[in-house]
């Protein structure tokens, strides 16, 4: 794996009190000091939660709002969802976490977690296969396509296997 995917480390990991805001002309957290504290950790590796995730279009960088988040049983925020979230609801979000929503901003995390949470959706992807089927319907090898027909057999480059009667897509939800 290449280096800026790796742990970055529990030295770097630091939270701040909600009411510490950072000073915005100063570079790095080193005048922050005072309230930074150190997180402890039983273990290295990355810690999965399941939750409520807000999702919106503007980043949030206020402690104080996050906690209040907190507070109605939010585990996480981010922009990324919020495009799919418009879209349907009908969906999972496997987020990674790669800073504290504060004033604090950390970009040393960034790629550690979009690693962390790729390898996640890979083991949740890898154990789903068995229970899908009691879910699914075939895919039929013959779609409707907005300019007409499309002969799915004669396609064989549009997926990465060739026996698409294997593919399968959920059901529609009773809800709909």
């Amino acid at each position: 794996m290449r280096p800026e995917y790796l742990y970055p480390g529990a030295d770097r990991d630091m939270l701040f009190d909600s009411g510490d805001v950072h000073v915005e002309k100063e570079p790095t957290c080193d005048n922050c000091l005072s309230s930074r504290r150190g997180r402890t950790r039983q273990h290295d590796g990355p810690n999965v939660f399941y939750g409520f995730i807000a999702s919106g279009n503007q980043l949030v960088r206020d402690a104080r709002y996050r906690d209040r988040l907190g507070h109605e049983n939010v585990i996480c925020v981010g922009m990324e969802a919020a495009g799919v979230m418009r879209t349907t609801t009908d969906c999972l979000v496997i987020r990674g976490i790669c800073d504290y929503a504060d004033s604090h901003k950390n970009d040393q995390w960034q790629e550690y977690a979009a690693a962390t949470a790729a390898a996640y959706a890979k083991f949740f992807l890898s154990h789903m296969r068995e229970s899908v089927h009691k879910f699914a319907v075939k895919v039929p090898s013959r779609l409707e396509a907005p300019t007409g027909p499309v002969d799915l057999q004669k396609k064989k480059r549009a997926a990465p296997c060739a026996d698409y009667d294997q593919h399968l897509v959920p059901k529609k939800s009773r809800r709909q």
